[in-house]
């Protein structure tokens, strides 16, 4: 896996590239005779052409000559001092410092974004708070808003007020509970009839209830009109075909019940089968 280059190992790089071309390259007493006779050489055509154009010119001699020599010295170093720095390692090192240039301005560029994204991140935190002290807000307002209705029922009840049977929240879970049981557990019978298994009293304690808890859940029940009992064997209405519409009832009932019930009172209480 090929690790990526930080802009101090680049920079690393440049420095060790920039020492190791500013070195001076060994040469033999033969690569500088060689240097210096090509650099002569230049030297002596560069001085023939200046000294043949001046004497086309019909110059002087003494012109001609100091002109010649002149161009001979100037051509002569010229050519010794490019000999000495060969441009492709100056160009070497100008193409790391481009690299390094471009690595620091990618840098400062993905700080800056890096900035942006944490800054967003903790805007977006802040607003995920400010949402979670809202929603607390909003469940205490529910629920003294609820606390407040309640004591507004109560207080509009008169004082002959009887309900036909018990009925809390916890008594309309149990309630819903059986429901949900009986409608879960539909089969057809011999006739081809869907009929529930009825949530009885054995399977209520066996399920932690108490014998006075599940008689007041089928009260409620029988009196909201989703249960009868036929040969003290309950049963839901088919008329309710599915849960929806048995938990419609029952909570509807529920809530008129907690208000003003127009129900009329049950003479029996519900009796579970031996």
């Amino acid at each position: 896996m090929t690790r990526r280059l930080t802009p101090a190992d680049l920079a690393d790089i440049l420095r060790d590239t920039t020492h190791a071309q500013a070195k001076p390259p060994r040469t033999t007493a033969g690569d500088v005779a060689v240097q210096t006779l090509k650099a002569l050489a230049a030297g002596v055509g560069a001085s023939m052409l200046v000294g043949g154009a001046l004497w086309l010119l019909a110059a002087p001699p003494d012109i001609i000559g100091n002109a010649a020599a002149t161009t001979a010295v100037i051509v002569s170093g010229a050519v010794l001092l490019v000999q000495a720095v060969p441009s492709d390692k100056l160009l070497t090192v100008r193409r790391i410092q481009q690299v390094q240039a471009v690595v620091i301005d990618a840098e400062f560029r993905k700080r800056k974004a890096y900035e942006v994204i944490e800054k967003l991140e903790a805007q977006h935190a802040e607003a995920g708070r400010e949402w979670q002290r809202a929603m607390a807000e909003l469940r205490n307002e529910n629920k003294v808003l609820r606390a407040e209705n309640l004591r507004y029922k109560e207080a509009g009840k008169t004082p002959t007020f009887v309900t036909s049977s018990r009925v809390t929240e916890e008594i309309v879970k149990d309630a819903q509970v059986i429901i949900e049981h009986w409608y879960s557990t539909l089969r057809p019978n011999v006739r081809g009839e869907m009929v529930g298994e009825w949530w009885s009293r054995p399977k209520a304690v066996a399920a932690g209830w108490t014998k006075t808890r599940h008689k007041e859940a089928c009260n409620l029940l029988i009196d909201v009109g989703i249960v009868v009992v036929n040969e003290k064997l309950p049963s839901i209405l088919p008329t309710f075909t599915d849960a929806g519409a048995a938990l419609y009832r029952l909570h509807t009932k529920a809530e008129q019940a907690l208000s003003e019930p127009d129900m009329p009172r049950r003479q029996a209480d519900y009796v579970e089968p031996d």
